[in-house]
């Protein structure tokens, strides 16, 4: 407030106040008052901020003629509500919250103010009035009740509310009496009710979330509500925002791909967390330079121009809680991730407040915060729709929406399909709606901008570059008239971002589509370059845009034959390299499922006596399938899970079975009933497992049976019911092994029908059913949710019917009944029994057959319908004989059955035992190198990788290397040496000295066999690592002798020697040495990557290096 007027000083109007005025709706209310009473005859006596009876009361204004209760508000969205119950607010971004009922604190404080008053001025009698004021208006919208209790009002009413009286009326003695009664203090001078520096806190904070508001709040409605996922379950924003505000320190990580959404929603997050009372930071991680509080600083100082400990003075002072919001933590540079987390932990722990952050990708130690991940999936294609309809509002272009939209993958591309539908016409590929979003937002500068960014996109390209510095840009650009205006609109738009003094695109997908147009103004003139660009490797990532940007459709019908990537024809079929490419693209599918059609028609059998099943398909006069026509057999398998071509395909199986009765037919008079049943057996295995190299229609049977191309599938609405609906009794028996396959990946919403139609198979068809088609319907039957109890029953009963001797169907047959909960009732009859044989092995550590039972135990917990029982019977041990009956089971088993028997995990916990002999001896065998005809090479990898932590774990020395015996073997020297690194990180602190000794040793050895044969021994126990949870791996613990290993790798030309061979590509050893160059890796560095960027097997991996060593 101002200076003290003469009014302000009048003795006219006396001021009590419980405490200064700090709340800026109360300042507001208050000047308001002093100006009204000024112009009407006193004596008047104001009350502020005080409580009566219990109750918090904002201002009683006495005058001559009556006393007025005022609860002063502040209300920016439209607020809604009646006499009772809570009012809710209405926030911008459609959140709905509840607050407290103004009208009823009103009423309260009006009956305090009665109850106060009849305490001290016993003569005082009647009501006084009451209003609810809103200090700053009513927002338009707004309905509450207004009643002759209490009424709703704003400042400009208060004359005619001080004038117009009440019941109750006190004199300025009875006014002193009740302000002594409630120990309120007389203010000097008007303006000493009020707390400045509290107030302007206020001022400043509400300042700054004011300028939060109009910074966000554009990027934040661009958000449309989607399902999360925490903690495995689908929650509403709501529920996010709830889980944010729960507890001061927790941060909680929005987990989800580029381009999903996770940035407007965190933008959302914060805008909303204003109407509950904070103040939010919201932080770009690609800014931090190290120090957290230099970008807070210039956060806080671009927002409201304070600074930033003024900023959290502010809070404190106000006991306004802080929402510490970091964004994109992934751009954050790697070798500051790290940094950032510890300083997040430690300026959340600091202020005690709530905090989100974004990533792609996984936190750098993430175990240092307290926290919980929610996933934020890329958006499904109902909300593709509704961020597109959002984007372009409603209309014709809204019908060619789901066109459009199968050709996206992301919310960011979603909103350019809303923006550019009304200007494109249907079929519009990925590559023409980036250069229309780029186009829309350059204008008047789109011709000289497109160009330059392709220009500049060439350069990098040709450079297997990702940046470039502002000088060149600077170059690139001379000659456009309006340079410095474009590259500015560029930087605005994001379509170019600056760091420093380089200069990059803003996102990938801009890359692309530039990287797109550079190559058809420069190289895809002809057939022959536009197939060389397609395959290049460096120009791997912008395939699908340089395919999109072809505009000659002569020149599209010439490449498109030749094209052998599975990726860029899958991505061609979906649309998104325009609506050309999808066409050519459906009609050759069409055309191989015609081809499988008329295979199934000629299909005959050879009972020749190889193979699995001693029988073989031929198919008569078939020409050979182009490489192309088996890559497009892919694609159609693929289409075929993914919910597209059910009829067509259905009639090539049925015509596959009516080859097979032709077979069963043909020679069914020459034999036995038994020979013809195991006959028909083969054949069928033959055709939906094993006959794909002769005919194609078992290939596509057999992928869609293993559910590989299920994988991360996208699955049409209703899909489900779709497959089941064409189960029916007329179904051949390879077609229902096809439909029981379809029905797991997705099942049916409602699974009642598909339940009655299992249960007739079961009843019906089972028994003559072959092995495979029975196998498959019990793997069905333990998958399917019943949520029907009688369904359920009558499914179990069905499968309590099935006989079988066949030891697998039994087992099958066991867990199908085991998964519906047949044995729910009697499962835990066996616990108690269980554990007693538990006990009695522990009193036999050394016995053999004692060991093996162990180990025979520890299997049933996983390979038992009743495994359950056993891992509750062996988890209900004390930790101390856990930890003994892993070390029997260890010795239970041997090498050759490492496979099947998992020893990794029993050294594992054998290690809590301690280091009794008992231990060393079980983990003793595992430290040598495992046999080169390993039946589980991945699991004895393991096995012999967690032998050597064990033993740094327990501080014990390794047994002595004779590495002169081994040298002639470099792999072996090599493996062995990297067993011993994962010895080294396990060893405790104190054993320094024995650190230092084995990784000079283990450092020599790799040395001497050189980086090449260490990259394959490196790449070799990441694999075997492969199938472990959380397993570190050697590059991340050595990063400096890996760079130097990888580095040495590369500049040999050489083949390595591997210690299993074919266990993975051939190059994946220099793929692994590249990739390490890429995350520790040095600007000096990149000159190594620079020969493989052409590289058809590492090309790709060796740009990515070179991007991220680019971006530290």
């Amino acid at each position: 407030m101002s200076a003290p007027s003469a009014s302000q000083r009048s003795s006219q109007v006396d001021v009590y106040i419980g405490a200064p005025i700090d709340v800026a709706s109360e300042v507001e209310v208050y000047r308001h008052l002093l100006v009204a009473l000024a112009g009407l005859p006193g004596p008047f006596a104001i009350l502020a901020n005080f409580e009566a009876s219990g109750r918090q009361l904002d201002f009683v204004v006495c005058t001559p003629k009556g006393v007025l209760v005022i609860e002063a508000k502040s209300y920016r969205w439209p607020v809604t509500g009646k006499e009772n119950g809570p009012w809710t607010v209405a926030t911008q971004g459609g959140l709905i919250l509840e607050m407290r009922n103004a009208y009823r604190q009103a009423l309260d404080a009006k009956n305090a103010w009665k109850d106060a008053v009849g305490a001290t001025a016993s003569k005082a009698s009647g009501y006084p009035d009451a209003c609810v004021m809103a200090a700053f208006g009513w927002p338009e919208g707004s309905s509450v009740p207004t009643t002759e209790k209490v009424s709703k009002a704003i400042p400009g009413q208060l004359p005619e509310l001080l004038q117009r009286g009440s019941q109750q009326r006190l004199t300025p003695k009875e006014v002193a009496a009740v302000a002594a009664s409630l120990g309120l203090r007389r203010v000097a001078m008007h303006i000493d009710a009020v707390d400045e520096e509290m107030a302007a806190a206020r001022s400043r904070i509400e300042l700054y979330n004011e300028q939060f508001r109009i910074q966000h709040e554009l990027m934040a409605a661009q958000l449309v509500d989607d399902q999360y996922e925490l903690d495995g379950e689908a929650r509403t924003r709501a529920d996010v925002m709830n889980e944010v505000l729960k507890a001061p320190g927790q941060v909680v990580i929005l987990l989800g791909p580029s381009g999903c959404g996770k940035s407007l929603l965190i933008s959302r997050l914060a805008i909303d967390c204003i109407e509950v009372g904070f103040a939010p930071l919201l932080l770009q991680a690609q800014d931090f330079d190290g120090s957290l509080k230099d970008l807070i600083e210039r956060e806080v100082g671009l927002l409201s121009g304070s600074s930033a400990k003024q900023f959290l003075s502010d809070v404190r002072r106000l006991r306004r809680p802080v929402l510490v919001c970091v964004d994109g933590y992934n751009e954050c540079h790697e070798f500051r991730q790290e940094r950032l987390t510890r300083a997040v932990r430690a300026f959340v722990r600091k202020v005690s407040s709530p905090c989100v952050v974004t990533s792609s990708g996984h936190l750098v130690r993430s175990d240092l915060l307290d926290g919980v991940t929610v996933n934020v999936k890329r958006p499904d294609n109902d909300l593709k729709v509704r961020i597109a309809q959002g984007a372009c509002g409603t209309g014709d272009a809204l019908n060619r929406l789901p066109n459009f939209l199968d050709a996206v993958g992301s919310g960011l591309e979603a909103r350019l399909v809303g923006e550019v539908l009304a200007e494109l016409g249907d079929g519009s590929s990925g590559f023409a709606l980036f250069d229309t979003f780029v186009r829309k937002v350059l204008g008047e500068h789109a011709f000289e901008g497109i160009a330059f960014l392709a220009r500049l996109a060439g350069v990098l390209a040709e450079d297997a570059r990702f940046s470039t510095s502002v000088r060149e840009a600077d170059r690139l650009l001379q000659g456009v008239p309006t340079a410095r205006a474009l590259l500015n609109l560029l930087i605005a738009k994001r379509v170019l971002a600056r760091r420093g003094d380089r200069m990059s695109f803003g996102h990938e997908q801009f890359l692309r589509a530039a990287t797109a147009e550079w190559a058809a103004r420069v190289r895809m003139t002809t057939a022959q370059t536009t197939l060389e660009t397609l395959q290049s490797p460096r120009l791997a990532k912008s395939r699908q845009f340089l395919l999109g940007a072809i505009e000659s459709k002569q020149l599209l019908q010439s490449v498109l034959p030749q094209v052998l990537d599975f990726e860029l024809l899958r991505a061609a079929d979906a649309g998104q390299c325009g609506a050309a490419s999808q066409a050519w693209i459906r009609a050759k599918c069409d055309e191989i499922i015609a081809r499988l059609q008329q295979e199934a028609d000629v299909l005959t059998f050879e009972r020749d006596g190889t193979g699995m099943t001693g029988v073989s398909c031929v198919v008569p006069n078939s020409p050979p399938w182009s490489e192309q026509d088996k890559v497009l057999l892919t694609l159609v398998t693929k289409a075929f899970c993914e919910g597209r071509y059910l009829s067509p395909v259905l009639d090539a199986v049925r015509r596959a079975d009516a080859a097979i009765l032709r077979m069963l037919a043909s020679v069914g008079a020459d034999l036995e009933r038994i020979e013809l049943i195991k006959l028909s057996e083969e054949l069928f295995a033959e055709v939906v497992l094993f006959g794909g190299n002769e005919f194609s229609l078992s290939a596509l049977i057999s992928a869609t049976a293993g559910g590989h191309h299920s994988i991360r599938a996208i699955y049409p609405v209703g899909l489900g019911e779709v497959r089941a609906a064409h189960w029916t009794g007329d179904k051949s028996l390879l077609e229902t092994y096809v439909l029981l396959a379809l029905l797991k990946r997705p099942a049916p919403a409602e699974t009642g029908p598909l339940t009655d139609r299992l249960v007739d198979f079961f009843r019906k068809d089972w028994k003559r059913s072959p092995y495979h088609l029975k196998l498959q319907s019990l793997d069905l039957a333990e998958q399917m949710e019943v949520g029907d109890e009688a369904r359920k029953r009558e499914l179990l009963d069905a499968m309590g019917e099935l006989k079988t001797n066949h030891p697998f169907l039994q087992h099958a047959l066991t867990a199908a009944m085991y998964a519906q909960g047949a044995y729910d009732d009697v499962k835990w009859g066996d616990l108690d029994q269980l554990k007693a044989e538990l006990k009695s092995l522990l009193a036999e550590p050394e016995d053999a057959e004692a060991c093996a039972a162990a180990m025979r135990f520890y299997m049933q917990q996983f390979d038992s319908p009743f495994g359950d029982v056993h891992y509750q019977a062996w988890h209900d041990q004390s930790a101390e004989d856990i930890a003994l009956l892993s070390a029997m089971a260890c010795r239970g088993t041997t090498a050759d059955k490492a496979a099947f028997c998992f020893p990794s995990s029993l050294i594992r916990r054998a290690v809590d035992a301690g280091p009794s002999p008992y231990v060393v001896e079980t983990i003793s065998p595992w430290l040598e190198l495992p046999s080169e005809h390993s039946h589980g090479p991945q699991e004895s990898l393991e096995s012999l990788v967690v032998a050597h932590e064990a033993f740094g774990t327990m501080g014990l020395e390794l047994p002595t290397v004779s590495w002169t015996a081994l040298l002639p073997e470099p792999a072996k020297v090599a493996l062995l040496a990297c067993a011993r690194l994962y010895y080294v990180s396990a060893l405790p602190e104190q054993a320094g000295w024995l650190r230092q000794r084995v990784l000079a040793e283990s450092r020599e050895q790799l040395n001497l066999v050189g980086g090449l044969h260490a990259m394959a021994a490196v790449a070799t126990l990441r694999w075997g690592r492969s199938m472990s949870m959380n397993a570190k791996q050697l590059p991340e613990l050595f990063p400096s002798l890996s760079v130097a290993l990888a580095q040495d790798a590369l500049a040999t030309k050489a083949d390595a020697a591997w210690y299993y061979e074919r266990i993975e590509p051939p190059q994946s050893h220099l793929l692994l040495a590249i990739q390490v160059l890429g995350r520790f890796g040095t600007a000096n560095d990149v000159s190594s990557l620079y020969p493989h960027v052409d590289d058809v097997d590492v090309g790709e991996a060796a740009l990515d290096a070179i991007r991220d060593i680019e971006a530290r």
